[in-house]
């Protein structure tokens, strides 16, 4: 039975036909990856989370996964792909990250600097964990850059070497099935190895917004929350932050919503791992993040909790009063987002910053949708969510 090749766009479908071109891939059908509702059994699993730009399948099953970005986004956005990846580790399916390990950010360049940076070296270390964690190979290849950082064309011959290893490996994983972790194709792909492992050791900050917190813990009383995040969180940076405070501030009390037989391991000792999302209801970064935090949480064997205060789950007064204070101050620049804003004792430019870009939208203090992507991620790897209204066992 030929192989298929499943591609998310018409760029994708071109890279595949000008380079898997020999076995196992003559007679491969190249074809557009459907919809969600329209793909066969075995794509589902992976197009519940996010779409990869090629799926190497036979009739029964996805034998490899490929994503390709040439953004090398830095800070949060760095991980926006992760969960694409991190979803086939968890299935056995091998997967390969083509990116570059550092270029130069777009808005750099339009200010006439060329500084080439690290992506987020977390990334490449949770690829790492998830391959080891789920015996499935998760490897990334580095995506060649240019004089002045930004990732060369790939029809230029500058791209061909990494292209040729990109074909190789997949190669690899049609004819040999999932290898296991990472560590065994050290000795078959050592370059591709060791470049990934080295990028995944280099220094990182690390996160104000995931980590650990000690349980018991009262998942209704979102002081804890406060207590967890460090002195000053939302203090510092943009007044974007105020947004998330005010939201967290506004209920003291959350329903618990919890199925009878789930176990209560908030009320237990033990610990659990946290991400903090500030973040208005959008697909990204957030997804990302939250599979990055569920990689970490499945290595460690912890439950994963979310927390994520400008997302309600039922459109009630809680929700309108966030939306009534964002508008008002939109409107006439007063409020309780001013309030909270002095509150946390940000200076005039960083209010009236705020005020010139912000957006009234319904998605600033959103509602949770379960059948939606981030709704579907959650639900397969969260064991708590902390939202604006309510505590939540998905």
């Amino acid at each position: 039975m030929p192989l298929t090749v499943y591609c998310d766009s018409l760029s994708d479908e071109i890279l595949a036909r000008d380079w898997l071109v020999n076995p196992p891939f003559v007679g491969a059908r190249i074809m557009r990856l459907p919809n969600l509702s329209a793909s066969p059994h075995f794509l589902k699993p992976i197009l519940e989370w996010e779409r990869l730009d090629w799926l190497v399948a036979n009739d029964k099953s996805v034998l490899c996964g490929v994503e390709l970005s040439r953004h090398g986004y830095t800070g949060d956005n760095s991980f926006q792909r992760f969960a694409r990846l991190y979803r086939c580790a968890t299935l056995g399916i091998p997967v390969i990250y083509f990116t570059s390990f550092n270029r130069t950010r777009l808005n750099e360049i339009e200010e006439g600097r060329f500084s080439p940076r690290n992506v987020a070296p977390e990334l490449f270390a949770a690829m790492d964990t998830a391959s080891r964690t789920n015996s499935t190979a998760c490897m990334a290849i580095d995506w060649p850059t240019g004089t002045s950082g930004v990732p060369v064309p790939l029809i230029s011959t500058a791209a061909k070497p990494a292209l040729e290893d990109l074909v190789a490996l997949v190669t690899y994983f049609v004819e040999k099935g999932n290898p296991g972790n990472n560590s065994t194709l050290q000795s078959h792909f050592p370059e591709i190895f060791n470049k990934m492992q080295k990028q995944a050791a280099l220094a990182r900050r690390g996160s104000q917004t995931r980590g650990k917190v000690k349980s018991p813990i009262d998942v209704s009383d979102p002081s804890w929350v406060h207590s967890w995040l460090p002195t000053g969180y939302f203090s510092s940076g943009k007044a974007d932050k105020a947004l998330a405070s005010l939201a967290l501030n506004a209920t003291k009390r959350l329903p618990l919503i919890c199925n009878k037989k789930v176990a209560r391991w908030w009320e237990e000792e033990g610990e659990a791992r946290v991400l903090f999302l500030g973040y208005q209801w959008r697909p990204d970064p957030a997804a990302g993040l939250i599979a990055l935090s569920a990689a970490s949480a499945q290595a460690e064997k912890i439950p994963l909790v979310i927390v994520w205060p400008r997302v309600f789950y039922n459109n009630g007064i809680e929700q309108k009063r966030m939306m009534d204070a964002l508008r008002e101050y939109v409107d006439s620049g007063t409020g309780p987002l001013l309030i909270e804003m002095k509150r946390l004792q940000f200076d005039r430019a960083k209010i009236d910053d705020l005020r010139a870009r912000l957006s009234a939208g319904e998605t600033q203090f959103g509602k949770y949708q379960k059948d939606s992507k981030i709704g579907r991620i959650v639900a397969s790897v969260a064991s708590l969510l902390i939202l604006g209204d309510v505590a939540l066992v998905p």
